[in-house]
């Protein structure tokens, strides 16, 4: 499992600055709600972090990183209402840049590598590590040169906890840090 989410990675690492569109980068930063499951499982709150690299002016390279949290009573009915559950994520993939309006920026990604999730209560404690993919998009605000916001990211989060298939919804908004040299 381990070896699949570090190539990606390295190559994220070992892009050269000089094939990156004039050396741009975006940095976000952000509030996240998670979704687990939809219809039936656990509304969890936390945060969404991505490094974006751009290949081109619509082409980029991003590594992706969310924490999501439920605490007692958060979680629902039923047994998991007392259970402290978490799930965090690291995927990478590309993300594709549609024309600019304006001051506004869509784009859309497909995201690869993991999550892990745990839920601890009742004298009861399970973890898990297992493959992950995001599919999705959002849309950005440029606020200056340097600084813009992500009015929202909506993501399809597919994760697979204990050999079952989980079907999440993700969505963050935030600020985004751009960083260019021309």
């Amino acid at each position: 499992m381990r070896k699949h989410l570090v190539l990606p990675f390295l190559l994220l690492l070992l892009l050269p600055a000089s094939a990156m569109a004039r050396g741009s980068a975006d940095v976000f930063g952000g509030y996240s709600f998670l979704r687990e499951n939809v219809g039936s499982g656990v509304n969890l709150d936390g945060w969404n972090a991505s490094l974006t690299g751009r290949i081109t002016d619509r082409i980029g390279v991003v590594a992706d990183f969310a924490g999501n949290r439920a605490t007692p009573g958060q979680t629902g009915f039923g047994p998991a209402a007392n259970m402290d559950t978490s799930i965090y994520t690291f995927l990478f993939g590309p993300r594709l840049y549609g024309p600019s309006y304006g001051s506004v920026s869509p784009f859309v990604h497909a995201l690869f590598g993991a999550a892990r999730g745990s839920a601890e209560g009742g004298g009861i404690s399970v973890s898990d590590a297992t493959f992950a993919m995001a599919l999705g998009g959002g849309v950005d605000l440029r606020l200056t040169r340097a600084l813009g916001i992500r009015l929202f990211q909506v993501d399809y989060l597919m994760t697979r906890f204990f050999d079952v298939k989980q079907n999440n919804a993700r969505i963050a908004a935030g600020v985004v840090f751009r960083f260019r040299t021309d």
